[in-house]
């Protein structure tokens, strides 16, 4: 009498079950066609199938070092974004910006130019931002974020997996008439960036904004 082989399946866990899966696809496969199967079991075994998706960017910054930074030059400082994980997403960025380091007082960003209290104070730094930034002033104004009045910017498109995005910053300046208070003192420009899938309702349990993703070059938030 044939003994029936019986699979004890209390420990198997759903890889194991997928594995299976496809064993049994590739028997089924032999059995009907028999020459391909192979190149069949060569096929599976180039393809990860048990590849999760991840989110992942990374900043990338063309920023050369310099000895000395006198008021009214310009140093270059191009900043964008790379999507480096393996699905599409959509991205929002902040950035913060400092005079002095961590242990001592800190500057403020801006200066009174001209002593009277009725007009603006200036930045003390001039930031170079692209014509895709929405800080950006020039008639050739090309907008891909969207200010979003809550600290963040949001990328109006979708990053597919690998791409990069256009520069958001070119260069940046110390005014001319900086005080001398900000001699010798640190500056720090630093950028934030975060992501989630492709997904409004996503987006809106991460950041409280519920986009319109009506193509991948149009997201509206």
């Amino acid at each position: 009498m044939r003994k029936r082989k019986i699979t004890d399946t209390r420990k198997v866990g759903k890889g194991v079950v997928v594995i299976t899966i496809c064993t049994l696809l590739l028997f089924i496969f032999a059995l009907s066609t028999n020459s391909s199967y192979l190149s069949y079991i060569a096929k599976d075994k180039q393809t990860n199938i048990l590849e999760l998706p991840y989110v992942y960017v990374t900043i990338n910054e063309d920023f050369p070092p310099i000895q000395s930074w006198t008021p009214n030059t310009t140093v270059t400082k191009k900043v964008n974004f790379h999507n480096t994980g393996n699905m599409d997403i959509l991205l929002r960025c902040s950035y913060l910006e400092r005079w002095g380091q961590v242990n001592e007082a800190i500057l403020s960003n801006t200066f009174d130019h001209d002593g009277d209290p009725a007009t603006s104070e200036i930045d003390v730094v001039d930031k170079g931002w692209s014509r895709y930034w929405p800080l950006y002033s020039g008639a050739d104004k090309e907008a891909q974020w969207m200010d979003g009045g809550d600290g963040y910017f949001y990328y109006m498109k979708v990053l597919k997996a690998g791409e990069v995005t256009d520069p958001v910053l070119n260069n940046l300046t110390l005014n001319e008439l900086a005080p001398s208070a900000y001699s010798q003192k640190e500056y720090q420009l630093n950028f934030k960036i975060e992501a989630v899938y492709v997904d409004a309702d996503s987006a809106y349990s991460y950041w409280g904004k519920r986009p319109v993703i009506e193509s991948d070059d149009l997201v509206r938030w």
